[in-house]
């Protein structure tokens, strides 16, 4: 087998179980604050995008309308996000996380963010760049194929005989 093959099911590998690792990991975070993982998806959306009306938020995170009432009901009530009115449009409602949130955020996911970001610094200025074109590539692609699987339905799949 080629060796750039090799390598491309190597990396393809690795990109798999990380994603099983943070899989894992933010299933830990979610069961110690008490949520369930779409309340922490949706936590994360409006920590790292900002504020979002409850329409942009489940467009975002692909729910429904009334999931997303219900589920930002949970994270009012949980102490980790809140409404608050628009101060320049007063009629749209935004979401956004509460100062507790973002306490308990950088002590979940602080020392893991930092210890990434060191990681990163072994690489010259070339390795970085060829590793962020990797992660644009692969989202770029996951943004595709998410579409597709929208567009499926349970029946246009194969079943077994």
């Amino acid at each position: 087998m080629e060796i750039r093959q090799s390598l491309a099911e190597r990396i393809g590998m690795q990109a798999a179980e990380l994603q099983n690792d943070a899989d894992s990991f933010d299933e830990t975070a979610a069961r110690l604050l008490g949520i369930n993982t779409n309340d922490l998806h949706c936590l994360a959306l409006i920590t790292l995008r900002g504020p979002m009306t409850a329409g942009e938020l489940a467009e975002a995170a692909s729910l429904t309308p009334g999931a997303i009432t219900t589920l930002v009901d949970r994270l009012e009530h949980a102490g980790y996000a809140h409404r608050r009115r628009d101060e320049v449009d007063r009629r749209r409602v935004l979401i956004e996380p509460t100062a507790h949130a973002a306490r308990i955020a950088a002590q979940i996911w602080g020392p893991l963010a930092s210890e990434g970001a060191q990681s990163l610094l072994h690489f010259d200025e070339h390795d970085l760049e060829v590793i962020l074109e990797f992660l644009r590539t692969a989202r770029e692609l996951h943004a595709r194929h998410i579409e597709r699987v929208r567009a499926l339905s349970l029946a246009q799949l194969t079943h077994p005989d």
